[in-house]
């Protein structure tokens, strides 16, 4: 179980026959339809959910945080800022959800388990190991998160203006600013998925008609692809120092 308002579960809305084929050869995941949502799929990784895929129009990737009372963690995010978009609602059995927009405008997710606990396993090929929010407004929704949530935010040495939100004596997630200069570039939520391979899934990545936006290059953290879907949703691949 994740510790409170850190990262539990995610998602995306987009064309879900093209993701299937993009997300199953990059990231090694099997489908299975996720029951009582109709044309919903969830991608898994040795028969443990990874992330679910949608039919909308193509978005950013959606985080979910976790928490084990969501109408009390809904009044401390509005409280703190926060922008309700979709009220606390049961998600069948699968627990309950709410979706806000934070104080620089990008939407973010509560998530209070019921029979789905969300992500079990993580820095396997293809999991989530890292999610990362960039903002044109990083130090106020720094303070949202680390206010709303209970989390320690601590300044990350370096050039840029980056955050990471603690919660248990761990890092959870990071919050950016987004540099006036990528002004146009819209605020999201970015998340790293393990890949060892980090190179030759980046020519796949192109070869199946995603972006590779920068790299593959190295950095203290692990040799990073800064990625797109065929349908424009941003991702990294990682293969992580630790």
């Amino acid at each position: 179980m994740q510790p409170h308002g850190t990262p539990c579960w995610i998602d995306i809305q987009t064309d879900v026959s093209r993701a299937k084929d993009f997300y199953g050869a990059v990231m090694g995941w099997t489908f299975k339809p996720v029951v009582g949502a109709a044309g919903w799929v969830m991608g898994m990784d040795r028969d443990q959910p990874v992330a679910a895929i949608g039919p909308g129009e193509p978005r950013d990737w959606l985080v979910f945080l976790h928490v084990s009372d969501i109408e009390s963690a809904t009044e401390a995010m509005v409280a703190a800022g926060g922008d309700l978009a979709v009220p606390p609602g049961d998600v069948g059995k699968l627990g309950k959800a709410a979706i806000f927009d934070d104080p620089g405008g990008t939407p973010v997710a509560l998530w209070q388990p019921g029979t789905h606990k969300g992500f079990t396993i993580t820095g396997n090929p293809g999991t989530p190991v890292w999610f990362e929010l960039n903002s044109h407004k990083g130090e106020l929704v720094r303070d949202f998160f680390s206010k709303s949530m209970g989390l320690e935010a601590q300044p990350m040495p370096g050039p840029m203006t980056y955050f990471t939100l603690h919660a248990e004596g761990r890092p959870r997630y990071g919050v950016m600013q987004v540099q006036e200069a990528r002004v146009a570039e819209q605020s999201a939520w970015i998340v790293y998925f393990q890949s060892p391979e980090v190179d030759a899934k980046a020519e796949q990545v192109k070869a199946l008609g995603g972006q590779v936006l920068a790299g593959p290059f190295d950095s203290p953290f692990g040799r990073i692809a800064v990625c797109t879907d065929p349908m424009g949703t941003r991702f990294m691949l990682i293969r992580s120092a630790t």
